[in-house]
């Protein structure tokens, strides 16, 4: 019994913007080694698409890559490895953006976009598991510990792709640009790759496998809680008078008979929800406490859903009037030592763009405007979020349509909502397998796509 897995296809290319969606940068920059200066990274500027790699004559706008590595210019000439002393300051080296996906269950082809000019400048290459650098030994995966020699060639990795461990949910190209030529640079452009994913429905990967994991990982709003003691306080749980609110921290306590101005804060530790206070509380105090807590986030696929299950509360549900526009390029991953070349394609399906209503209800008016400009800040300049997929590796874009509008006086006394729209957008798949496809024909003639 054979478990059908949909195929996923992925760019790793050295752009700006995929550093920093892959590795949560603020500004992109390729990871390289012994230094910066030691690699050159170049992006195609502004009146060029990019640079063309590979077969001249291929399927589809697949040559034009926006960024790549090169050695460096020194007085006209290219440092040679015994120049620059690899030996003693190690290869010189870039690494492409990295792919994680939880649902990865099978690795099937590999291209590494490089150029090698002639046999003295070229790259050897090793793939990152997510913990350390591996190389093909010829019989298997290992571990590469020798910087000198754990090294394969671009057609040992793609040979051998396959048998790259299912266990392992990340991926990362290391490549080491050599020459012993001074005239000579090879560069290096990035990778393309098809792996296959546990079936996991498209909306349900980016609404609440992405969007959803996102906001419960990182939303915190703050609450307030003031009391007065009524006996000598050495434990407190917080918001005890509140239910439905997860505490996860307390950010700040104040002593406010004693201390109205809150200049001094009062030192003290959470543990399960209850505050104890580093020094015991007297009697007849008014005390402040400011915490941050976990909301009640949950998504519906039903528009007219409207049981409230606890406050506070995010509801994120698909809405009517999303749209669709059908991608009819093909993803392809190519064998440029194939025989006549061949490339493995899968199609790219469509895009999906749908309308999600956003629903945020408390039961304390104060505790609702903070709610919402914590999910503003949780969007950041623009309210918009670019995810990857945690499970798939896929791309997904969530951006907030308007402000938030407070509609309480639409419910019952007690509910405090405000409602507003965020576009989700993503892609949904075509074929869930992909297929062998020739590049050229017999008298070396290319194919081309038609709409």
């Amino acid at each position: 019994m054979a478990r059908r897995l949909q195929h996923v296809g992925a760019e790793l290319l050295l752009t700006a913007e995929l550093f920093e969606l892959h590795h949560d940068q603020e500004v992109g920059n390729p990871p390289r080694t012994p230094t910066d200066a030691d690699v050159a990274w170049e992006l195609a500027g502004a009146g060029r698409a990019g640079w063309e790699v590979g077969l001249a004559r291929t399927v589809g706008p697949i040559d034009s890559v926006p960024g790549r590595a090169l050695l460096p210019l020194s007085d006209g000439v290219y440092l040679t490895d015994s120049v620059f002393d690899v030996g003693a300051n190690g290869p010189r080296t870039v690494r492409s953006p990295k792919l994680e996906a939880s649902g990865v269950r099978a690795w099937l082809a590999i291209e590494i976009l490089l150029e090698e000019p002639t046999i003295d400048a070229v790259i050897k290459l090793r793939l990152w598991d997510g913990v350390e650098d591996l190389y093909w030994d010829g019989a298997d995966w290992s571990t590469a510990s020798n910087p000198a020699t754990h090294w394969n060639t671009s057609t040992e990795v793609a040979a051998n792709f396959a048998a790259f461990p299912a266990t392992n949910r990340a991926l990362q190209v290391v490549a080491w640009l050599s020459t012993s030529d001074e005239d000579y640079t090879p560069t290096f452009y990035g990778a393309r790759a098809i792996y296959g994913c546990r079936e996991i429905g498209d909306q349900d990967d980016a609404l609440n496998r992405t969007v959803l994991a996102s906001l419960r990982a990182e939303l915190r709003p703050q609450a307030v809680e003031q009391f007065a003691t009524t006996a000598t306080l050495t434990s407190h749980q917080v918001a005890e008078e509140l239910a439905g609110y997860d505490v996860q921290e307390v950010l700040a306590a104040f002593n406010l008979t004693d201390d109205p101005n809150e200049l001094v804060e009062l030192p003290g530790v959470l543990a399960s929800g209850v505050w104890t206070p580093t020094t015991p509380i007297a009697a007849g105090k008014v005390l402040r406490l400011e915490f941050s807590y976990l909301p009640n986030m949950v998504t519906s696929r039903h528009r007219s859903i409207s049981t409230i299950d606890s406050l506070p509360r995010l509801l994120l549900a698909p809405a009517p009037g999303g749209q669709s526009m059908p991608d009819r390029r093909e993803f392809l991953v190519r064998d440029l030592v194939a025989d006549p070349p061949t490339a493995l394609a899968l199609e790219r399906g469509r895009v999906a763009s749908d309308l999600v209503a956003v629903v945020i209800q408390t039961e304390l008016a104060n505790d609702l405007q903070r709610l919402i400009r914590a999910f503003h800040q949780w969007f950041g300049p623009g309210d918009r979020r670019d995810f990857l997929s945690p499970a798939t590796g896929r791309s997904v874009a969530f951006r907030l349509q308007g402000d938030l509008e407070i509609t309480t006086g639409l419910l019952t006394s007690g509910v405090h909502e405000a409602r507003g729209t965020a576009r989700l957008t993503y892609t949904a798949a075509g074929e869930d397998t992909s297929r062998t496809v020739y590049l050229l024909e017999a008298d070396g003639t290319g194919y081309t796509l038609e709409d």
